[in-house]
């Protein structure tokens, strides 16, 4: 039996990055993942919609055998939620939470001081007036420190979501690749496996700033020239705290085959006077050129026979034996 396990590329690191200059660029991500012995197929949701879907391959499996990668992106987005927007909602959900546990402890707060509106001297004894005061006080300090601890708690969420949006704005592109492996283990363990991928709509270019200094209002004898370069990607991840590589290399792969030409073999004919060897016919001479006439030498037949050959001016030869 096959065991699924489904990830999302945004929750595993970018291990390193190499930017090329023909616009595309090789990512290296890592994930650590619990196999059970069998078959096991791992899908990897969240990749960037410009993958290059024939550059996807594992490596670091240890002794687990790698039995197929397939990389597809579809042609519409997904309905479900991916990335950013999965946490935004996740925490947006969280705020819902507790912002109704925090109503709920403002109405229990407004139970207890209706109800202690509705006593009176006549009907309590001042024993049980004393009791009653004794623990409103009490539950009031806890629903106050309830619905305080509530509100920070909702503060705290605010933030996470606005960073998580901040994160969205700043990336740019779209997240609906995929990737699926097919692994199989002889015993249950831990793998960290290397997918390694190449994107496109990525490149770096470089950018040169001289400075120079005047002492006195003449201009110094030595300047500094500093090296730089910017890149830009729209690939829709992050690549934040990763360890990137300026490529000068194109990167281009070979998409054609090699064509292989054929080597033909026959088998060997017998003539008249021996063996003759098979060879392919002579392409078609053209006419009125003698740089292409080919010289035929005499046959010479074997012993004990003799053969004279005579040349006339027609165009008929005699052979006379």
């Amino acid at each position: 039996m096959t065991q699924t396990t489904k990830l999302h590329a945004s929750d595993h690191p970018i291990k390193s990055v190499t930017v090329f200059k023909s616009g595309k660029a090789e990512v290296v991500r890592t994930f650590t993942q619990d196999l059970q012995a069998g078959q096991n197929k791992i899908e990897i949701a969240g990749l960037p919609s410009c993958i290059d879907t024939e550059s996807a391959r594992v490596s670091g499996l240890g002794n687990a055998r790698l039995f197929d990668v397939v990389c597809t992106v579809p042609d519409r987005p997904p309905t479900s939620y991916g990335g950013s927007s999965e946490v935004i909602r996740l925490l947006e959900a969280k705020r819902t939470n507790l912002e109704k546990e925090k109503r709920v402890r403002e109405q229990e707060a407004e139970v207890m001081l209706t109800y202690g509106k509705s006593l009176q001297g006549e009907h309590v004894t001042p024993d049980t007036m004393t009791t009653f005061l004794d623990n409103f006080i009490l539950r009031g300090r806890k629903n106050l420190q309830a619905v305080s601890e509530l509100e920070e708690k909702i503060v705290e969420v605010n933030r996470q979501i606005e960073q998580e949006r901040e994160k969205t704005t700043t990336t740019k592109g779209e997240s609906n690749g995929k990737v699926t492996i097919v692994i199989a283990v002889e015993d249950d363990g831990q793998v960290e496996l290397k997918l390694t991928y190449i994107v496109w709509n990525a490149s770096w270019e470089p950018t040169y700033d001289l400075h120079a200094t005047t002492e006195n209002g003449k201009p110094s004898s030595a300047v500094s020239l500093q090296y730089r370069s910017r890149i830009t990607q729209w690939t829709g991840e992050n690549w934040e705290d990763t360890s990137l590589t300026l490529s000068t290399s194109t990167s281009d792969t070979i998409t054609g085959i090699p064509e292989l030409k054929p080597a033909k073999i026959r088998p060997q004919r017998q003539g008249l006077f021996g063996p003759v060897q098979s060879r392919e016919p002579a392409p078609p001479q053209q006419q009125g050129s003698w740089s292409d006439a080919v010289y035929q030498p005499p046959i010479t037949p074997p012993c004990g026979i003799n053969t004279s050959r005579s040349w006339p001016t027609s165009a008929t030869s005699s052979l006379t034996i």
